[in-house]
């Protein structure tokens, strides 16, 4: 991305560190049940990132290939690590099926933005039932809920509405995810910039980016 102006603002961003895991609420939607992680969770994991499809759209770019790489990544979710990120697994409310289809949430307080970034990832055959805009939407009202610190912190210029300048989080996919995208505009997201930069899966090629806010 081209660079940009920074600007020291004041704003308000959850305080730190987040709610353990053990303490976090679960919720239900119309279809999903949503619960902080657990590490019943990892085979589910392992399964969701083995799918090339669900992947393709990560900076890796390629799937787990052994449920170790898994448990890696699900360890920076769990404790102690809980403190630093808001994450969530997600599963179907349905009692016939018991294995978790995604899993989303913020892993990072502080994006290239400045903002908080927010991501998530569903399970391929469950693509197109609008189960991450259930999810998305559920999420932000937790995220919403959380208790707030006044803070001052460097973010892109370009992020600045006028005249105010309240919370933002942020999020971003790559052009070609169109379902991603319209995942964001339906829980509310609007689109802030689209740019191109070194792919990450192949940093011999430019990926096109779009990314999104949202205003808490």
């Amino acid at each position: 991305m081209k660079p940009s102006a920074n600007t020291n603002i004041r704003t308000t961003l959850p305080l730190l560190p987040f709610p353990a895991n053990s303490s976090r609420p679960t919720i239900t939607t119309q279809r999903l049940v949503i619960h902080p992680l657990r590490e019943s969770d990892l085979q589910s994991l392992y399964e969701i990132r083995s799918q090339p499809d669900v992947m393709r759209n990560s900076p890796r770019g390629t799937p787990d290939t052994d449920v170790s790489e898994s448990k890696r990544v699900l360890g920076g979710y769990l404790a102690p690590k809980d403190g630093e990120t808001f994450y969530f697994a997600i599963y179907l409310k349905s009692k016939d099926d018991d294995k978790m289809i995604g899993l989303g949430g913020c892993h990072r307080l502080s994006s290239m933005f400045g903002w908080p970034v927010v991501g998530y990832m569903i399970r391929r055959e469950y693509w197109g039932l609008g189960m991450a805009t259930e999810f998305l939407t559920a999420w932000l009202g937790l995220w919403g809920e959380l208790e707030r610190r006044e803070v001052v912190i460097d973010v892109d210029a370009r992020t600045l509405p006028v005249p105010i300048i309240p919370e933002q989080i942020v999020a971003w996919a790559l052009a070609d995810n169109v379902g991603s995208w319209r995942v964001m505009e339906k829980a509310g997201f609007e689109h802030l910039l689209t740019w191109k930069e070194a792919d990450l899966r192949d940093p011999n090629v430019d990926a096109e980016l779009k990314s999104y806010r949202y205003f808490v």
